[in-house]
């Protein structure tokens, strides 16, 4: 008979051979250990990449969001510029016809 076990974050594995087990076959029970060491190792090494992968994608989003949020606040400025421009451009128009209106208003009084 033998028994493994792993607990995590407590360590190696914890392991029983009986003594038959260990009379009769050494060798193949510290292979049966062993590879039970090697398996519960590669699981617990498979976690923190699997916990590495997912934050580093976290990051790459996170990331990506910040540029795009930045991209956004330029063309945001950069809209809010062109607005102030037609803005301006606008008003000027309206005096431009105001003036007018009112040398218009001059030649037609002094006629």
């Amino acid at each position: 008979m033998i028994i493994c076990a792993q607990q995590p974050g407590a360590g190696p594995a914890v392991h029983y051979e009986s003594p038959r087990l260990q009379v009769e076959a050494m060798e193949e029970a510290t292979a049966m250990v062993t590879t039970f060491q090697q398996t519960t190792q590669a699981l617990n090494l498979a976690k923190v990449m699997d916990a590495k992968s997912i934050t580093q994608e976290y990051e790459k989003k996170i990331k990506t969001m910040e540029q795009t949020n930045e991209n956004l606040q330029k063309e945001m400025e950069a809209s809010k510029a062109r607005d102030e421009e037609l803005n301006i451009k606008a008003e000027l128009a309206r005096q431009k016809l105001l003036v007018a209106s009112y040398e218009a208003r001059l030649a037609r009084g002094s006629t």
